[in-house]
C-alpha cells in the first residue's frame, strides 16, 4: 500500500507545481500588463507589501492576459488585432490540448479522466479574458510615432 502513498504524494505536489507555475505566470502578465496600460504603481508601502504586489499582479494577470505582450503599446487597431491574433492561436492550442489522440501521447494512464468541468471554468475564462483586454485596448490611446521629414 505504499504505492498508495506515493501517488498521493505525487498528486499533491504535481498540484502544487501546477499552481506554483500558474501563479507565477499571472504574476508575469500581469505586471506586463500593468506596465503596457500605464497604470500607476501601488502606493501601498506597508507590511506585506511585496506580497499584495504580487497578488494584484496575478489578478491582473488573469483578467487582462493578452494585455501582456509587447504588441499592445501601439495600441488602436493594430493592438487590437494582435489580441485578436493571440487568442485565435491560444484557441488552437487549447483546442488541440483536448484531442484524444494528444491525450493519449501525452498523458499517460488516461482512463477516466473527466475534464468537463476544467474545459468549461476554462473556456469561460478564455472567452472573458479576451473581452476585457479587447475593451481595454479600445479605451487606450494610440501610440503610433510621428513620422519625421528630412529636409533636403
Amino acid at each position: 500500500t505504499t504505492s498508495g502513498i506515493n501517488d498521493e504524494v505525487q498528486k499533491y505536489l504535481t498540484i502544487v507545481g501546477i499552481s506554483s507555475a500558474c501563479a507565477v505566470l499571472l504574476a508575469n502578465l500581469g505586471s506586463r500588463a500593468w506596465h503596457f496600460m500605464a497604470w500607476k504603481p501601488l502606493s501601498y508601502q506597508g507590511p506585506f507589501a511585496d506580497f499584495m504586489a504580487y497578488l494584484v499582479a496575478m489578478i491582473t494577470g488573469a483578467f487582462y492576459p493578452f494585455m501582456a505582450h509587447r504588441k499592445i503599446h501601439v495600441g488602436g487597431k493594430a493592438g487590437m488585432e494582435h489580441i485578436i491574433f493571440s487568442a485565435f492561436m491560444a484557441a488552437i492550442v487549447y483546442i488541440g490540448s483536448g484531442l484524444e489522440e494528444v491525450h493519449e501521447f501525452a498523458i499517460l494512464q488516461n482512463e477516466g479522466c473527466k475534464q468537463d468541468m476544467t474545459n468549461i471554468v476554462v473556456g469561460g475564462w478564455f472567452f472573458a479574458a479576451m473581452v476585457t483586454s479587447l475593451a481595454t485596448m479600445w479605451r487606450m490611446p494610440s501610440m503610433h510615432h510621428a513620422t519625421i521629414s528630412s529636409s533636403d
